[in-house]
């Protein structure tokens, strides 16, 4: 009788899962399965999940915090150089506007930007978000006053001076194919199109 009524035992304890709500887990101790006794022992929330256990968008909604006044949703979490929200998913890095894009919005078009009405790198906020491309990126800086660069070699991320330039549009009269220049000045093709249509250094004449 006692080895059959502690058959029964093991049974029930077997079929008794955790209770923290969502969790299948069989019970270890205290109605917890292993992971939430553990928690419960260092004193952690148990029903506090980690971020390996979150879903992308639980993650996106856990690390920011929502400004009334602005109503931006502005990340706390680890940031990029640019002061962007960064976000490890499947062990890739990932900028998390985009992600928060993709999520809340839908999915984004090759070769566009996730941009932001509200001008704040840190805001992962959908309803502050718009696709672009670079130049409507460019443009809603301008507009916004957000764009102020320094013309020619004071540009601090200019590869050419004035001097170079001049030598650029001096042979691009002369026929010079753009592509040869733009080796020879190592720079992009696309810089040279630029001098070359005037979109850049404009106030260099010649």
């Amino acid at each position: 009788m006692q080895n059959l009524a502690k058959t029964v035992r093991e049974n029930k304890m077997q079929k008794k899962k955790c209770t923290v709500n969502g969790c299948n887990e069989k019970h270890l101790a205290l109605n917890f399965c292993n992971k939430h006794y553990l928690r419960f022992k260092r004193g952690n929330q148990v029903e506090k999940k980690s971020a390996y256990e979150m879903t992308i968008k639980e993650r996106l909604l856990n690390f920011c915090i929502i400004d009334k006044k602005s109503e931006c949703w502005n990340w706390i979490s680890s940031k990029n150089e640019k002061g962007y929200g960064a976000i490890s998913i499947k062990n890739k890095h990932c900028i998390a506007h985009r992600e928060s894009y993709k999520i809340f919005i839908g999915k984004i078009p090759k070769k566009q930007l996730v941009c932001r009405r509200c001008d704040n790198p840190s805001c992962i906020n959908p309803s502050h978000l718009f696709l672009g491309n670079d130049k409507i990126n460019s443009d809603d800086k301008i507009k916004k006053g957000r764009l102020v660069s320094s013309p020619g070699s004071k540009n601090g991320n200019s590869k050419l001076n004035e001097k170079d330039v001049i030598k650029i549009k001096l042979k691009i009269n002369k026929g010079y194919n753009l592509v040869a220049l733009a080796k020879e000045f190592n720079v992009t093709p696309e810089s040279i199109y630029y001098i070359k249509n005037n979109k850049t250094w404009r106030h260099v004449n010649v």
